[in-house]
């Protein structure tokens, strides 16, 4: 079922997660699943020697220290580039935020773990006044604000391209997964007494 792969790798997978058994079942043959929680460091030592401190804080606990995992939920991932702007597919990488922003802990700048939030890029659009009469607010020459009457060029939403989709962000189109980290080189080895062994 899970592939040879080093500590640290992410891949995508296609099933639910939310039963705490199959997350612990997971946890046994070697992977977590990317949702920002805290886990052991002494318990995920491989994994803790991959990520430290680049996703969240390290922090005590009752029983050690704990470290935060990815939190990949709602978010497209994207190749680090730490290229000169001018060469670089991320042109604002070095503004990039942090690897968790509610807490600004873990990477941030063109690091890995770093991450952005939506945007839009900056462009402009040209204007066609009204023809006709108008009335100009307050001194000025026309334009926004103004009242106008007469013949107006609108701006279409529909045309030769399609529809025009208005959402609460700028996206592709996507399909939903839950992302799994590898979190041990061998799945036996040292196994955690709160983690239960494969079905």
């Amino acid at each position: 079922m899970m592939v040879t792969a080093p500590v640290g790798v992410v891949v995508p997978y296609a099933g639910d997660i939310d039963d705490p058994d199959l997350r612990a079942y997971f946890a046994g043959v070697g992977w977590l699943v990317c949702d920002g929680s805290r886990v052991d460091t002494e318990c995920f030592a491989e994994l803790f020697f991959v990520l430290g401190d680049r996703y969240g804080s390290v922090e005590a606990s009752d029983t050690g220290y704990t470290f935060q995992l990815p939190d990949y939920r709602g978010q497209f991932l994207r190749g680090l580039d730490t290229r000169p702007a001018s060469e670089s597919r991320d042109p604002d990488a070095e503004h990039r935020g942090y690897a968790d922003p509610a807490s600004k802990t873990g990477n941030s700048g063109a690091k890995v773990g770093s991450t952005q939030d939506f945007a839009f890029q900056g462009h402009e659009h040209g204007v066609t006044q009204a023809t006709g009469a108008q009335e100009v607010a307050e001194g000025g020459t026309g334009g926004f604000g103004a009242e106008t009457s007469g013949e107006t060029t609108s701006i279409e939403t529909v045309g030769e391209y399609g529809e025009v989709k208005v959402a609460k962000e700028t996206r592709p189109t996507n399909a939903a997964v839950n992302f799994l980290i590898k979190c041990r080189s061998d799945t036996l080895a040292g196994w955690p007494e709160m983690l239960p062994a494969p079905i």
